[in-house]
């Protein structure tokens, strides 16, 4: 039934098309769109969308709050804090970034914040 839905919205795409361009035009547009149709039939086919997985980026630092936030007084000093949410020291960067890039192939580091020089 979903593969039938999608090669018909492909059709009549391609048919309202040819009333409006020039046949190769119209072909040219229903490539790709039957292209996006496919890949859509085949994600949804076979279930290729991740189940069980929220998204979530921080999964352990103050998830009882709607929204993490800290302030910072800078003063003299630089700060360096945390921007892959595995730091034990959060919002500091205490290095968990380096074992998550290695297990993930990540490039993620630390924001270093410090005052301007004068």
């Amino acid at each position: 039934q979903l593969h039938r839905a999608c090669v018909s919205c492909c059709c009549t795409v391609t048919a309202l098309l040819m009333d409006t361009l020039d046949w190769k035009t119209a072909l040219a547009v229903a490539g790709p769109l039957l292209a996006v149709s496919c890949s859509a039939y085949v994600f949804l086919k076979y279930d290729l969308v991740p189940k069980g997985k929220s998204g979530r980026v921080n999964t352990t630092i103050e998830l009882d709050k709607a929204k993490v936030v800290h302030t910072i007084a800078l003063g003299s000093e630089k700060k360096t804090l945390c921007r892959c949410w595995k730091s034990k020291t959060f919002p500091y960067c205490d290095g968990s970034h380096n074992a998550y890039n290695q297990a993930t192939g990540d490039n993620l580091g630390p924001v270093i914040v410090a005052p301007e020089a004068k």
